[in-house]
Protein backbone atom coordinates (compact mmCIF):
# COMPACT_ATOMS: atom_id res chain seq x y z
CA UNK A 1 0.00 0.00 0.00
CA UNK A 2 1.48 3.51 -0.91
CA UNK A 3 1.89 5.69 2.43
CA UNK A 4 2.09 8.95 0.25
CA UNK A 5 -0.33 11.55 1.54
CA UNK A 6 -2.91 12.74 -0.69
CA UNK A 7 -1.79 16.14 -0.99
CA UNK A 8 1.20 14.58 -2.54
CA UNK A 9 -0.17 12.44 -5.19
CA UNK A 10 -2.65 15.37 -6.18
CA UNK A 11 0.55 17.45 -6.60
CA UNK A 12 2.09 14.92 -8.58
CA UNK A 13 -0.94 15.09 -10.62
CA UNK A 14 -0.55 18.57 -11.06
CA UNK A 15 2.86 18.62 -12.17
CA UNK A 16 2.00 16.09 -15.00
CA UNK A 17 -0.76 18.63 -15.79
CA UNK A 18 1.99 21.55 -15.99
CA UNK A 19 4.17 19.06 -18.35
CA UNK A 20 1.95 19.68 -20.99
CA UNK A 21 1.46 23.46 -20.22
CA UNK A 22 5.23 23.77 -20.13
CA UNK A 23 5.54 22.24 -23.74
CA UNK A 24 3.32 24.74 -24.74
CA UNK A 25 5.00 27.70 -23.95
CA UNK A 26 6.11 28.92 -26.63
CA UNK A 27 4.73 30.41 -30.06
CA UNK A 28 7.19 28.65 -32.21
CA UNK A 29 5.66 25.10 -30.71
CA UNK A 30 2.01 26.63 -31.15
CA UNK A 31 2.96 27.35 -34.67
CA UNK A 32 4.22 23.75 -35.25
CA UNK A 33 1.42 22.19 -33.61
CA UNK A 34 -0.77 24.49 -36.30
CA UNK A 35 1.12 23.04 -38.89
CA UNK A 36 0.66 19.48 -37.97
CA UNK A 37 -3.02 19.93 -37.78
CA UNK A 38 -3.05 20.28 -40.83
CA UNK A 39 -1.05 17.23 -41.75
CA UNK A 40 2.14 15.10 -40.87
CA UNK A 41 5.08 16.79 -42.11
CA UNK A 42 8.70 16.24 -41.98
CA UNK A 43 11.38 18.34 -39.96
CA UNK A 44 12.34 20.11 -43.07
CA UNK A 45 9.13 20.79 -44.04
CA UNK A 46 8.61 22.69 -40.71
CA UNK A 47 11.19 24.45 -40.82
CA UNK A 48 11.32 25.74 -44.08
CA UNK A 49 7.50 27.01 -43.49
CA UNK A 50 8.50 28.49 -40.14
CA UNK A 51 11.53 30.00 -41.45
CA UNK A 52 13.25 28.13 -38.18
CA UNK A 53 16.56 26.41 -38.34
CA UNK A 54 16.59 22.82 -38.38
CA UNK A 55 18.03 22.66 -35.51
CA UNK A 56 15.26 24.74 -33.74
CA UNK A 57 12.81 22.96 -35.55
CA UNK A 58 14.29 19.52 -33.92
CA UNK A 59 14.85 21.13 -30.68
CA UNK A 60 11.30 22.54 -30.41
CA UNK A 61 9.66 18.93 -32.00
CA UNK A 62 11.39 16.69 -29.03
CA UNK A 63 10.31 19.46 -26.33
CA UNK A 64 6.22 18.47 -28.02
CA UNK A 65 7.45 14.61 -28.59
CA UNK A 66 8.51 14.53 -24.51
CA UNK A 67 5.41 15.34 -23.62
CA UNK A 68 3.34 13.63 -26.25
CA UNK A 69 1.56 15.93 -28.28
CA UNK A 70 3.31 14.78 -31.51
CA UNK A 71 4.40 11.75 -32.35
CA UNK A 72 7.24 10.74 -35.26
CA UNK A 73 8.12 7.86 -37.49
CA UNK A 74 11.09 7.18 -39.62
CA UNK A 75 11.31 6.78 -43.63
CA UNK A 76 13.98 6.13 -44.77
CA UNK A 77 16.65 9.04 -43.46
CA UNK A 78 13.52 11.73 -42.81
CA UNK A 79 11.31 11.92 -39.22
CA UNK A 80 8.13 12.56 -39.63
CA UNK A 81 5.86 14.30 -37.62
CA UNK A 82 1.98 14.28 -36.90
CA UNK A 83 -0.27 15.09 -33.84
CA UNK A 84 -0.26 12.35 -31.27
CA UNK A 85 -4.00 12.41 -31.73
CA UNK A 86 -7.37 14.08 -31.82
CA UNK A 87 -7.08 15.38 -28.52
CA UNK A 88 -4.24 17.57 -29.44
CA UNK A 89 -5.98 19.15 -31.71
CA UNK A 90 -9.13 19.74 -29.55
CA UNK A 91 -6.58 21.31 -26.83
CA UNK A 92 -5.14 23.75 -29.48
CA UNK A 93 -9.30 24.47 -30.66
CA UNK A 94 -9.57 25.45 -26.75
CA UNK A 95 -6.73 27.87 -26.47
CA UNK A 96 -7.60 29.32 -30.09
CA UNK A 97 -10.94 30.16 -28.60
CA UNK A 98 -10.00 30.72 -25.15
CA UNK A 99 -7.46 33.64 -26.24
CA UNK A 100 -9.92 34.89 -28.90
CA UNK A 101 -12.51 35.58 -26.40
CA UNK A 102 -10.45 36.98 -23.91
CA UNK A 103 -7.15 38.67 -25.33
CA UNK A 104 -8.49 41.81 -27.27
CA UNK A 105 -4.93 41.67 -29.19
CA UNK A 106 -6.22 38.48 -31.04
CA UNK A 107 -8.70 40.69 -32.59
CA UNK A 108 -6.38 43.75 -33.39
CA UNK A 109 -3.61 41.14 -34.85
CA UNK A 110 -6.18 39.08 -37.21
CA UNK A 111 -8.19 42.28 -38.54
CA UNK A 112 -4.15 43.11 -39.54
CA UNK A 113 -4.31 40.03 -41.24
CA UNK A 114 -7.23 40.39 -43.11
CA UNK A 115 -6.12 43.90 -44.30
CA UNK A 116 -3.35 42.48 -46.40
Amino acid sequence: MDSQPESDLKHQIFEQFARICKALGSAWRFELLELLAQGEHTVEALARETGMSFANTSQHLKNLRSARLVDASRRRTEMHYRLADETVFQLLQAIQDIAEARLAEVDRIIARLNED
